[in-house]
């Protein structure tokens, strides 16, 4: 069985066992790859690596957190010209996707914050935060009744 997704919370139901073992698929985990190297990384990435795996670069060079985001000013990381090492190790916006102990609403307080942590992109694209709940969650439905 292979299972890929882009949605974070997907892994929180699809948690199961394999070889004796509690595996939590993210969207780049492959129960068939026995790589340790690869199982530590899906357990790094451990749901959106938007900002902790992977970046966006649009064609005109513009570097995003990833493909869902906006074009706006407010979360555009730098360029393709700029030094990408330091882009990666030291932007302020990629140190908040980061950290997922920093999330507000729902996925603050969740439970499976550290293997989901929501998309980052639709807390943006919904509230104009990119550490709000995320929008798409069943778990945030008490949220939504709220607004």
């Amino acid at each position: 069985m292979q299972i890929l997704s882009t949605a974070p919370q997907f892994t929180d139901v699809v948690t199961h066992t394999y070889d004796n073992k509690e595996m939590i698929p993210t969207h780049f985990y492959n129960v068939e790859y026995q790589n340790p190297a690869m199982m530590q990384l899906a357990e790094f990435v451990g749901g959106c690596g938007a900002g902790r795996f992977y970046m966006s670069v649009e064609p005109d060079g513009k570097i995003y957190p990833c493909v869902f985001f906006p074009h706006d000013k407010e979360v555009c990381l730098g360029n393709i010209n700029d030094d990408l090492n330091d882009l990666w190790l030291n932007n302020e916006l990629l140190k908040v996707f980061r950290d997922k102990d920093i999330l507000e609403g729902h996925c603050g307080e969740c439970e499976s914050r550290y293997i989901c942590g929501g998309c980052r992109a639709r807390a943006y694209n919904y509230f104009h935060d990119i550490k709000y709940g995320d929008p798409g969650c069943v778990k945030n439905m008490k949220e939504w009744e709220e607004i």
